[in-house]
């Protein structure tokens, strides 16, 4: 139910500017998205959104990169999933879009990001929605702009991943 009406409120919104600026995201969209899904939450100040609206309008595709966000955080800037591995390394999904970021514990910096896109920053700063939008970007470009290939999923025995569909 949840998801129904934020994608009610994605579409009522972006429609509002299709025939202005149909690759555009602008922050009043933003704005009023978070406040319909994360309407219990404190809404985000004008800055905030405007931030988060440019580095979306940065990427190849914001509207997709927004759906991404909406999928993976609900707009949750601070969201985090933390995953051990079978190596005893952390995995941590961080952020409006869930930028994974991989460290070892046992690590002289052991907050430092080792893998892909997200290698060289600290954790914490996935947490910039600035920095997990412009990260983000790069991990999907890394996978052809591929929405299946950004979370992880591998096409198996001929069928695809129902995450693109989510999105």
């Amino acid at each position: 139910m949840r998801t129904a009406i934020a994608f009610a409120a994605l579409m009522c919104s972006l429609a509002a500017t299709v025939e202005a600026q149909p690759d555009h995201v602008d922050a009043r969209q933003v704005c009023q998205i978070k406040a319909a899904i994360r309407w219990r939450e404190s809404a985000w100040p004008a800055s905030t959104c405007e931030r988060v609206a440019h580095a979306l309008n940065e990427t190849p595709d914001p509207r997709q990169m927004l759906a991404v966000a909406i999928v993976e955080s609900d707009l949750r800037e601070r969201a985090q999933r933390v995953t051990v591995l079978a190596d005893g390394r952390l995995a941590r999904d961080l952020g409006l879009l869930a930028v994974r970021c991989v460290s070892d514990p046992e690590a002289k910096e052991s907050d430092r990001c080792t893998n892909g896109a997200a290698r060289g920053l600290y954790a914490f700063e996935l947490l910039d929605p600035v920095v997990n939008v412009r990260t983000a970007a790069a991990v999907l470009a890394t996978h052809g702009g591929r929405l299946d290939g950004y979370n992880g999923c591998v096409e198996r025995k001929g069928r695809r991943c129902a995450y693109a569909k989510r999105i």
